[in-house]
C-alpha cells in the first residue's frame, strides 16, 4: 500500500467527505436558500475555515483512535490495520496533533471574525472530548457511542450556531430574518436529530463486529456486558425511533406539498431502514453485521442528500 493511501485510510477520508457533505448542504441549501435574498454575514471564506476546523479536528480524532486501538485493530481487522505497518505510532501521533492545532487555531480565528472569541471553546472541548474518548469512553458502557454520535450531530447544527452568532451581531437583519431563522432552525434540529440517532445505531453495530478483540482488551461495550443479541435488540429499537422519526418528517412533507420530498425519503430512506430491521433479525455472523454497518452508512448519506430534493421544493 502506498504512503498516500495509507494516510486517507487512517484519517477515514470517507467519512470526513461525509461531514464536508452534511455542512454544505445545511450551509448553502438550507440557510442560504432559506435566507432569499438576504446577504448573510457569514460568510463564504469563514464557512470554509469552519468547515476545515471540523475536518482537520475529526481526522485527528480519528488517528489517535487508531493509535489507542493499535492492538485491538490486530485481532478485530488486522487486513486493515496501518499504524506500525505503514506508518510509524510517532508519525501517525505528530500529524494528529497538527491536525489539532491548526483546527483549533481555525475555530480561535474565525470565533473573533464573527466576535465572539467563546466560541473557540467549542472546538477546544471537542478535542478534549475525542482526546478521552480514545483513552476512557470507548470503554464504558454506552458513553462512547453517545459521545460519537454527539458530535457527529454536532457538526451538523454548529453551522446553524455560527450563523446565528453572526446574524446577531447585526440587529437589524436579526429583526427582519426572525421568521427564516425559526423555520431554519426547526430544519437544522431535524437533521441533527437524524444524525445522531443514524450514528448511534452504526456506533452498537460496530461494537457487535469489534467483541472479540474488544473483550481481549478488557472494554466494557454493550455486547460484552450484555450480549450481542440485546445488542442487536437496542439497534432495533433505536432502528425504529428512526423509523417513526422519518415517517412523522414525511407526513409533514406531504402536509407542506413537498411532494418530489416525500417520495425521495419513502423509496431512499423509508425502504432502507425497513430493510435494515428484517436484516437486524437474521444477524448471527459477523459479516451479516458487517452488512448491517455498510446498510446504515447508506441511511445517513440518504439522509444528507435529501437535503438536495428539500431545496427543490423551497
Amino acid at each position: 500500500m502506498n504512503l498516500l493511501g495509507a494516510f486517507f485510510r487512517l484519517i477515514r477520508w470517507q467519512n470526513l467527505v461525509v461531514i464536508i457533505l452534511s455542512q454544505s448542504f445545511i450551509q448553502f441549501l438550507i440557510i442560504k436558500i432559506l435566507a432569499n435574498t438576504i446577504d448573510l454575514p457569514f460568510s463564504n471564506f469563514q464557512f470554509l475555515m469552519l468547515v476545515l476546523s471540523t475536518i482537520l479536528i475529526a481526522a485527528a480524532g480519528n488517528i489517535l483512535n487508531d493509535l489507542a486501538d493499535i492492538q485491538i485493530d490486530k485481532l478485530n481487522k488486522p487486513e486493515k490495520t496501518l499504524i506500525e505497518t505503514t506508518l510509524s505510532a510517532k508519525t501517525a501521533s505528530i500529524i494528529a496533533w497538527i491536525f489539532n492545532a491548526i483546527g483549533l487555531l481555525l475555530a480561535v480565528l474565525l470565533a473573533y471574525l464573527v466576535n465572539m472569541i467563546q466560541l473557540a471553546l467549542i472546538q477546544l472541548i471537542i478535542i478534549l472530548l475525542l482526546q478521552k474518548y480514545t483513552t476512557t469512553f470507548k470503554k464504558q458502557l454506552l458513553v462512547g457511542n453517545l459521545i460519537v454520535a454527539l458530535l457527529t450531530a454536532l457538526s451538523v447544527f454548529i453551522v446553524y450556531l455560527y450563523n446565528l452568532v453572526a446574524i446577531i451581531d447585526q440587529p437589524i437583519l436579526l429583526s427582519d430574518m426572525q421568521k427564516q431563522l425559526v423555520f431554519i432552525l426547526k430544519l437544522t434540529l431535524i437533521y441533527t436529530s437524524f444524525a445522531f440517532i443514524s450514528n448511534f445505531i452504526r456506533e452498537i453495530i460496530k461494537d457487535i463486529e469489534d467483541i472479540n478483540g474488544d473483550k481481549v482488551f478488557g472494554l466494557q461495550t454493550f455486547p460484552i456486558v450484555y450480549g450481542i443479541k440485546k445488542a442487536t435488540s437496542l439497534a432495533r429499537i433505536i432502528n425504529s425511533v428512526l423509523l417513526l422519526a422519518v415517517m412523522a418528517f414525511i407526513f409533514y412533507s406531504f402536509k407542506m406539498n413537498w411532494y418530489f420530498f416525500t417520495i425521495y425519503s419513502i423509496a431512499a430512506l423509508i425502504i432502507p431502514i425497513v430493510y435494515f430491521e428484517f436484516s437486524a433479525r437474521k444477524a448471527i455472523s459477523k459479516k451479516d453485521f458487517h452488512h448491517l454497518s455498510s446498510l446504515s452508512k447508506i441511511i445517513m448519506l440518504a439522509g444528507i442528500l435529501s437535503m438536495q430534493i428539500l431545496s427543490l421544493q423551497f
